[in-house]
């Protein structure tokens, strides 16, 4: 049977996926067996953590209809965790609670807890006014390369050369150029000169050239005859493609933690689901994460980063 989410139950586990520590383990719709029956039934979002060096399991249930949680909800949620292995359970409502409800959870020690709307000074100095993101899609296709060896070009066949860098797996030279192009430094590179363009003239689909990139590690090239000499320099032309697409971001406060979550249309891969976006802002730094559906049933690659600095009100 496949795992059952929707877009809510998927912003609560990467709100609780970024503020665990480094001692947590969080897991969205995972079976947990019931201690009686043995029977396992899917639990939205599980954090396991050790406190004081025991092992704590937290379950989360979550809720996206329109209307407040009810009491029927709040009490079939506590049943079911009831016999599960569950220390503390955790409800979720995205349209908050009816005031039975509330009293309902209380009562049973289950903590019930709503996305409230953001104060604009919660999230100014960190987002100033901005409200919508463009999120891009980036695709490098290497066109042609020369190679430097010793202070001369290399003019064998190279794509049927064979390229080992110290430390690393030898590589074909089709797949050492497509790796080279894949640098963080190459890719900011070309973005910055990409954004710097003002937005109506910027093209989806450009080229570019990579001079002079030295490898960081000592690097041999053998060609098909058998040759080997070190590869000093690789000069790479290649073409990219960009595909963007806005997200609005929402801003909310999860407990006393601001949070800002959006969805966008999925450029990254075949799958129809969105993308999402969350943007937690800590007391020392920001960060977000990038949740991406890949093409293979509910499974999905989520990227963590920093947000540097402070973005200025516009």
């Amino acid at each position: 049977m496949p795992k059952r989410t929707n877009t809510f139950q998927q912003v609560i586990y990467m709100i609780q996926r970024q503020l665990a520590g480094t001692n947590t383990v969080v897991t969205e719709s995972k079976l947990l067996k019931n201690r009686h029956t043995g029977i396992s039934a899917e639990v939205d979002v599980v954090i396991e953590a050790k406190v004081a060096g025991h092992d704590v399991t937290l379950g989360i249930e979550c809720t996206a209809g329109k209307r407040p949680a009810t009491v029927e909800w709040v009490q079939r949620m506590i049943g079911k965790h009831q016999d599960m292995p569950i220390d503390t359970s955790i409800l979720v409502s995205q349209s908050g609670f009816t005031r039975n409800a509330k009293k309902t959870a209380d009562a049973s020690g289950v903590l019930a807890i709503t996305l409230t709307e953001a104060q604009e000074a919660d999230w100014k100095h960190v987002l100033g006014s901005l409200d919508t993101l463009v999120l891009g899609s980036w695709e490098f296709i290497p066109m042609s390369a020369l190679v430097d060896v010793a202070g001369a070009i290399l003019n064998e066949d190279l794509p049927a050369s064979r390229v080992m860098e110290e430390g690393c797996t030898e590589l074909s030279f089709p797949e050492y150029v497509k790796a080279a192009l894949g640098i963080r430094r190459v890719f900011e590179e070309v973005a910055n000169r990409y954004l710097q363009q003002p937005v109506g003239q910027r093209k989806s689909q450009f080229e570019f050239t990579v001079n002079n990139m030295i490898p960081g590690k000592p690097t041999i090239i053998t060609t098909q005859s058998g040759k080997a000499v070190p590869l000093t320099k690789i000069t790479i032309k290649a073409q990219a493609n960009v595909k963007e697409t806005p997200m609005r971001l929402t801003r909310q406060k999860f407990l006393e933690t601001p949070v800002a979550h959006g969805t966008a249309k999925n450029i990254f891969t075949n799958s129809s689901a969105p993308v999402l976006v969350t943007v937690i802002k800590g007391d020392e730094n920001t960060t977000a994460s990038l949740r991406i559906p890949n093409f293979e049933g509910n499974k999905a690659l989520v990227f963590d980063m920093a947000v540097p600095g402070t973005l200025p009100d516009k």
